[in-house]
């Protein structure tokens, strides 16, 4: 499935039940919108897949539990991202075509798209995080889009007076402008793997589970006879008591095999 700004998720498949209109085996698909009530059914419930859909289905702002947010951007590209023990969500995806810089009009014209753009970012932002609740706000991005966006919306928040504005302004010392390669989500590992980011985040659960695994790897580099991997070395140290500290990986909790699901 593919989650798009507005709260749609589109997802394709083959039917696997009988169905009234509908072909089994025949080619399905199937968009599911917000407040449009649907079921979701699984053969076997587990407390980590309960506590992700109670976190993800958490429509209050900030998700509920979210420590962390990020805001991932390049121009006319931007995710807005929520942070939590076990996840990380995009809650919004805003884009927006920017016209080139030429000639003075075009000049004008660029500059009014561009920050009709960072304002749609910063509604996104506004409405899908609690930004007094939060530890810290990651605005990060390739080239000087995240910094133009930090200083825009350090005047933005002057502008708007107000609640909202005083709300904004007291949120800024939580933002965080650092480098990503792109604005796509899978940059946010090489952001929070950043020391510098680290040291910031260090009190927030995401925080905890980037630095347990860079400790992994940097046992695994430097003394590999400590480390096992591997679900058969795994369990067989396990059984020893011989684990200081256990990772799984999200490969084992999706697994579509539910045998496999429980060996965790």
């Amino acid at each position: 499935g593919e989650l798009r700004l507005g709260g749609v998720i589109t997802a394709d498949g083959q039917v696997g039940a009988l169905a009234e209109g509908l072909r089994l085996g025949a080619a399905h698909t199937l968009q599911l919108e917000v407040s449009r009530p649907f079921s979701l059914s699984k053969e076997e419930w587990d407390t980590v897949a309960l506590e992700r859909l109670l976190e993800a289905s958490n429509d209050t702002p900030g998700g509920g539990r979210a420590e962390l947010a990020a805001v991932l951007l390049q121009p006319g590209l931007a995710n807005v991202c929520l942070i939590s023990h076990g996840m990380s969500v995009v809650k919004a995806r805003v884009e927006s075509h920017l016209p080139r810089r030429g000639n003075a009009a075009m000049a004008t014209a660029a500059a009014k798209a561009t920050d009709k753009w960072r304002a749609q970012v910063l509604a996104a932002l506004l409405q899908h995080t609690d930004l007094d609740a939060l530890k810290a706000l990651v605005v990060a991005g390739p080239g000087f889009a995240k910094d133009d966006f930090v200083r825009w919306a350090t005047e933005e928040a002057a502008r708007r007076g107000g609640e909202e504005g005083k709300k904004l302004a007291r949120s800024l010392p939580k933002w965080l402008a650092v480098h990503a390669s792109s604005a796509h989500k899978h940059a946010l590992r090489e952001v929070l793997a950043d020391p510098a980011i680290a040291a910031r985040v260090a009190d927030t659960k995401a925080a905890g589970e980037v630095a347990a695994l860079a400790e992994f790897l940097t046992l695994l580099t430097r003394d590999p006879d400590r480390v096992a991997y591997g679900y058969r070395h795994v369990l067989a140290a396990t059984e020893q008591g011989a684990v200081h500290r256990l990772l799984l990986s999200d490969n084992l909790f999706r697994a579509r095999s539910l045998l496999r699901r429980r060996q965790a």
